[in-house]
């Protein structure tokens, strides 16, 4: 948030460290798969429901051949996952 922000003074801190954001594929024999996988360790005193709290998400697909596209669904899905987790970790608002 901009220091400027008019909210700014009322923003509530969270820290992120990005500790692991990887995609692979793993070759086999009628198939590949394409793998994501993340973890981040998030800290804030007000929001969470402990800090620091480390969340991991993850993707897996399989399919016969590793494109553009799959690349993208995997980290897409594997992104949308650590969101998810996230969001999880976060306080209710009538508890911050």
């Amino acid at each position: 948030m901009d220091p400027g922000s008019p909210d700014y003074a009322n923003a509530i801190p969270l820290g992120m460290d990005i500790n692991q954001f990887w995609a692979w594929f793993t070759p086999g024999f009628l198939e590949v798969t394409a793998d994501f996988r993340s973890s981040v360790t998030m800290t804030s005193d007000k929001l969470l429901q402990k800090s620091p709290v480390p969340v991991e998400g993850s993707a897996k697909y399989s399919t016969v051949a590793v494109g553009e596209s799959t690349w993208k669904d995997v980290i897409e899905r594997g992104v949308a996952d650590l969101s998810k987790n996230m969001e999880g970790q976060i306080k209710p608002a009538s508890q911050r």
